[in-house]
């Protein structure tokens, strides 16, 4: 069941804040960093993504050593996103 929990919400990972032309927030630091600059990300958005990314590293560790199949999936999908917020690109997130 937590397998199927961890993909529910990285999928709405994938979603948050995306429309048509633009992708998940998490997915596109660029995205996040444009949004700052222009004083469209408040503190609530911010924070949301912060809880997101929180979770998704959980997520990360804790199928890092899945045998091949749907767990290493998992892993490799939440290590992707993790990767994207290097220290740099965290320090948007911050309050």
């Amino acid at each position: 069941m937590d397998d199927v929990e961890d993909l529910l919400f990285l999928l709405e990972v994938f979603n948050t804040d995306r429309d048509w032309s633009v992708p998940g927030a998490l997915t596109a630091p660029g995205l996040i960093r444009s949004r700052s600059e222009r004083g469209k990300l408040d503190a609530m958005k911010r924070r949301r993504l912060r809880d997101q990314l929180s979770r998704v590293r959980i997520i990360a560790g804790r199928h890092r050593d899945a045998a091949p199949g749907g767990a290493r999936e998992l892993h490799r999908i939440a290590q992707w996103l993790s990767d994207q917020w290097i220290a740099e690109n965290e320090k948007l997130l911050a309050d």
